[in-house]
């Protein structure tokens, strides 16, 4: 499953690259215009996070929602389900391509788990284990928050400060483009 799943993988980018990307190409000017015409989704009211997450529940979903259709059934798959995922994780696995693959959560697994800028006021109402899985940790973490038997494994992909970020703050140039 790896290999082929890799094997789609570069297939995919080496496509998009020779259709797309190589076909596309942004001026220095479109960027500076989109910037000017946009400047307000480029300022932060508050503390934010840029979250992933991977949900694992104990009860059967009415239709798979993941690419492998890996669905747990029962609290000891579940939990057999979040060791195996953290173990892949560890070996260094892509984050969004096993969300893709293994999450239970129809809405962010398509998006390979990304959950996009989660402001702190937001966290301190999620669940307590939640908050300490995001909350004062390093980009790059990877925990395990678990609530009334559903577990969410959550990468803590990065920690953006209060403020307006410019063309010259790393990413946005970037981001536009």
């Amino acid at each position: 499953d790896l290999r082929e799943n890799l094997r789609r993988e570069l297939i995919t980018s080496k496509l998009i690259e020779q259709e797309v990307t190589s076909k596309v190409s942004v001026t220095d000017q479109e960027i500076n215009e989109f910037y000017n015409a946009n400047r307000a989704q480029f300022t932060l009211a508050e503390e934010s996070y840029r979250l992933a997450q991977i949900v694992v529940s104990p009860d059967r979903a009415q239709q798979a929602v993941n690419r492998t259709g890996n669905d747990a059934t029962n609290a000891q798959e579940a939990s057999f389900k979040v060791r195996m995922i953290m173990e892949r994780l560890q070996a260094g696995a892509s984050f969004a391509d096993v969300a893709m693959d293994y999450s239970e959560d129809p809405e962010t697994a398509p998006r390979g788990g990304d959950l996009g800028l989660v402001p702190v006021s937001a966290l301190q109402r999620a669940p307590e284990s939640l908050r300490k899985a995001v909350i004062g940790q390093k980009p790059g973490r990877v925990s395990v928050a678990s609530s009334g038997g559903v577990h969410t494994i959550v990468a803590v992909v990065a920690h953006e400060q209060p403020g307006e970020r410019t063309l010259s703050t790393p990413g946005v140039r970037d981001a536009i483009t």
